[in-house]
């Protein structure tokens, strides 16, 4: 197995760039707040050493930790003897029924759509519904 493929395997890939993009946002909103507050340049200064400061030991507690269903567990405690494209991944328990939880929400919408169009249909014959009920 490549390093890189081990670094996406174990979301170490993942994790900088949510890292990057939170400690850039973080620095937007303290470029902007902060000169309203009439605070010392230095402060702004101090927060991008410090984010910097903290990129690496992230990566490396990303690399030995994983976030299951039961919290943080070690990498190398967690089941590998499963392949991959397996939908329950390394001992991870689902319990999603339709899948996504945007799905889910898309289905429940659509549902209640339906409902909602046959309801007004019932009391006005005159009212079309244009919504497939599959």
């Amino acid at each position: 197995m490549s390093f890189l493929a081990e670094l996406r395997r174990r979301n170490v890939i993942r994790m900088a760039g949510l890292y990057l993009v939170g400690a850039w946002l973080l620095v937007q909103i303290a470029e902007t707040l902060l000169p309203i507050f009439h605070t010392p340049y230095w402060v702004l200064q101090t927060l991008v050493v410090l984010l910097a400061l903290g990129f690496v030991p992230v990566l490396v507690f990303s690399w030995i930790y994983e976030l299951t269903p039961e919290g943080l567990r070690r990498e190398r405690d967690l089941d590998h003897s499963r392949p991959a494209s397996d939908p329950d991944k390394r001992g991870h328990t689902t319990t999603h029924d339709n899948g996504h939880p945007r799905i889910r929400i898309f289905l429940q919408v659509k549902n209640w759509t339906v409902e909602l169009c046959e309801r007004n249909s019932s009391l006005n014959p005159c009212f079309r519904c244009n919504t497939a009920t599959n």
